[in-house]
Parts: C-alpha cells; structure tokens; sequence
C-alpha cells in the first residue's frame, strides 16, 4: 500500500492533527498546553476549613471509595471514564474551586483536562492522590 501525504501539510510544515486534536479544534482550543496546578494535601486540608463552596470530585471507580486508601468526607465521586457523560452534574458549581482526587494523581489529571476544556476555570488536582492524603494525615 502506497503511503500517500498531503501536500498542504507539508508545505505549512504542520502536523497532521489526531482525532483528539481535531476535537479540541472543534471545541474552540487552538492547540495551546492546558495548564494543570496542584495543590498539596496540607493546602488542601486549609481550603477545606476555609472554603465552603469548595468542590472535591474524587474520579476513582465507586469500588475504590471503600478500600485501603479510603475517601475524603463530602467528595462527589464520577469516575474519569464517565466524567464526559456526567460533566453536566458540575454546571451548577462551575465557578466553584475543584480539587479532583484519585489514587495517585494519574486520572486526576485527565479529568482536570476535561474540566478546563469544558471552561472550568477552578480546578487543581490533590499532588499524589489519596495515597499522599493518607501520608499527609499519618505525619500530623
């Protein structure tokens, strides 16, 4: 099979856009970096005594509130896999501060991704998931 290019790409010196980028074209991104912050688990722990509107989505399967790592008190869980299908459950806290929370960090920042390209300006992810929470509470 004959590998063909088109000429028009090559001539902008572009790359060819992916289905995901195609995506992000069509949602409005242009193509710039979505920046994801952090917050440790002692930040986390202030917000949590100083802001009542605060938002803690936890993307983890159901299964894994209950397990060795636990969850946060007052957490709204939708796992990653289904974030895109449920986004609208988080219209009403649009302008909220979300921290989102997983294991380790991995899911948290996909759906940290999700959130800013559905125009969430407020979100962090917890730096180390639940397993540096855990940490966190164990050195107090």
């Amino acid at each position: 099979m004959e590998n063909s290019t088109n000429n028009s790409d090559q001539d902008t010196k572009k790359p060819v856009a992916g289905g995901f980028q195609r995506l992000m074209q069509k949602l409005g991104f242009s193509g710039e970096k979505i920046e994801i912050t952090t917050v440790s688990a002692a930040e986390l722990e202030k917000k949590m005594k100083s802001s009542r509107s605060l938002v803690l989505l936890d993307v983890r399967e159901e299964r894994e509130l209950n397990d060795r790592l636990g969850h946060i008190k007052g957490i709204l869980n939708i796992p990653v896999w289904h974030l895109k299908n449920r986004i609208n459950e988080l219209d009403d806290k649009k302008e909220n501060d979300i921290v989102i929370v997983c294991r380790s960090g991995a899911r948290a920042v996909k759906a940290a991704k999700t959130l800013k390209i559905a125009g969430f300006p407020n979100v962090d992810i917890l730096s180390g998931g639940m397993m540096e929470w855990n940490r966190h509470l164990a050195s107090r």
